[in-house]
């Protein structure tokens, strides 16, 4: 399962979305070429689902109350539906709803990928450290997109840090 509890701000429709944000698809769509059942929950203010390319995307809104998708009831239900080997979140500015995700899922593995994220704010770091405590691995494009975070000491010696170069563009 991969998540982007990104809300878009423009409330493109999911199938536009899917158009702007090809990468979205097409990592999943990778993934699923190779045999794997694949889903994708992106949060939005649109809702809906599209299958394309064997990948089911589906598009929630979050918890109105917490503004978190992994509080939404149904996302928790969705969740359990699909019972993931491993979920990929994307992104790392999340650590409220990664929190949210362990509570749900506790032994099910957790990859958060980079997106050209920063070190947190100083006073973002203790919520932000929480979160990183119960992430299995995180990956970053580059090894000098790591350095900041380390630095910072952003990510406790258990979690497994990858260099994995990132998908920016199609060839064809």
């Amino acid at each position: 399962m991969q998540i982007s509890f990104f809300v878009d701000r423009e409330r493109r429709s999911p199938e536009r979305l899917l158009q702007d944000w090809y990468a979205l698809e097409d990592v999943a769509a990778a993934v699923a070429s190779t045999g794997e059942r694949v889903t994708v929950v992106q949060a939005s203010n649109v809702e809906g689902s599209v299958t394309k390319r064997g990948v089911d995307f589906v598009f929630m809104a979050p918890d109105a109350p917490t503004g978190l998708l992994a509080r939404s009831p149904t996302f928790r239900s969705r969740l359990h539906g699909i019972a993931p080997d491993v979920v990929h979140v994307h992104g790392l500015d999340f650590p409220r709803d990664v929190l949210a995700l362990r509570e749900l899922i506790p032994t099910v593995p957790i990859l958060l990928q980079d997106h050209a994220d920063r070190v947190p704010r100083f006073w973002r770091r203790a919520t932000w450290r929480r979160a990183a405590v119960v992430v299995d691995g995180v990956s970053f494009c580059a090894r000098a997109q790591i350095a900041p975070f380390v630095m910072a000491g952003m990510f406790p010696r258990q979690v497994r840090l990858f260099e994995i170069p990132e998908l920016t563009t199609r060839f064809g």
